[in-house]
């Protein structure tokens, strides 16, 4: 996502600010689950970016 004016940069921190603010109520069960996820999305990954760089 580029960021072309300041409008946009501030409704950006806006979503920063509430994702931040939600994430800071989750379990560290929970944060391991999205983690989980994230390292195997980012694994499934590999070769195709690989390809791709």
């Amino acid at each position: 996502m580029a960021v072309t004016n300041v409008a946009e940069l501030n409704a950006l921190v806006e979503r920063v600010k509430k994702a931040q603010r939600e994430y800071a109520s989750f379990t560290q069960e929970q944060v391991d689950k999205i983690f989980r996820a994230a390292a195997l999305a980012a694994a499934d990954a590999r070769i195709p970016l690989a390809k791709m760089a």
